[in-house]
């Protein structure tokens, strides 16, 4: 069952990360939106200063069984659209180079925009 993600959710965030051997991002860097499927998915929006909105931070328990994580990514993604909607996002916006993530993209109805290199720099 997707449910919004709390802050108390972090450990089980961390786990999900270290199953796949990747760290987790610092919780100071998570949006204060997220969904997550407990013990096999999670993910996160984004609102920007203008009517775009970006989920990212997808991630899943590895050894949780493949179909209830990809039902569980559907019902995130599912969850993260509605809150950029009900929040006036007019756009929603994901960038990955994963090819499950870019399938499930196509299918969720997101159109390729093109391949890029996404450079970030801690202020």
């Amino acid at each position: 069952m997707v449910r919004l993600y709390v802050p108390a959710d972090y450990k089980r965030l961390q786990a999900f990360y270290a199953s796949w051997d990747l760290k987790a991002p610092d919780p100071m860097f998570l949006p204060h939106i997220g969904y997550m499927v407990d013990d096999i998915a999670a993910g996160f929006i984004y609102f920007t200063d203008s009517k775009i909105a970006i989920i990212d931070n997808f991630i899943t328990n590895k050894q949780s069984n493949k179909e209830e994580r990809d039902s569980a990514l559907d019902g995130i993604v599912k969850a993260l659209l509605g809150s950029a909607k009900t929040g006036g996002a007019k756009m929603i916006k994901c960038d990955s180079d994963i090819d499950a993530i870019k399938k499930r993209a196509v299918k969720m109805g997101f159109t390729p925009v093109g391949i890029f290199s996404a450079f970030a720099r801690i202020l």
